[in-house]
């Protein structure tokens, strides 16, 4: 099964992440690993849907 997300690999989200591939998902999101552009580091991003079918984002760094 093939994920579904708001957010595309190659996407910038917050002007700093830049999506580079999913590496997981759920019922509730997708995990990408992206590229944090200031910090010139691989960061893990967790996207989540709410209820309201909007798009957010989880931000906690970690290293890849």
């Amino acid at each position: 099964m093939d994920p579904v997300s708001h957010f595309s690999v190659g996407q910038v989200v917050d002007g700093r992440y830049e999506l580079r591939r999913v590496i997981g998902w759920g019922a509730e999101g997708v995990v990408f690993e992206a590229h944090h552009r200031y910090l010139h580091r691989a960061v893990a991003l967790k996207t989540i849907v709410n209820e309201g079918a909007v798009p957010l984002v989880a931000k906690r760094s970690q290293r890849l």
